[in-house]
């Protein structure tokens, strides 16, 4: 692991688990990053059901 990577994955595991305000523009998302394991984390954004964006993407409403 070089040195960009190792402080990239020090920033992220301090942060996971928390939910973030702010993931998008047209609702009250939230945003969490989530520890995979072996150094891998992925960001799971929760958006309101009556989000414009999310529904774009087929989210939402009567889901």
């Amino acid at each position: 692991m070089n040195d960009s990577q190792y402080r990239l994955n020090n920033a992220l595991s301090r942060i996971a688990g928390y939910e973030i305000p702010g993931a998008c523009p047209d609702c009250t998302a939230t945003q969490t990053v989530a520890d995979l394991g072996g150094g891998v984390y992925g960001i799971e954004i929760a958006h309101d059901d009556s989000c414009p964006a999310f529904q774009a993407r087929g989210g939402g409403g009567d889901q």
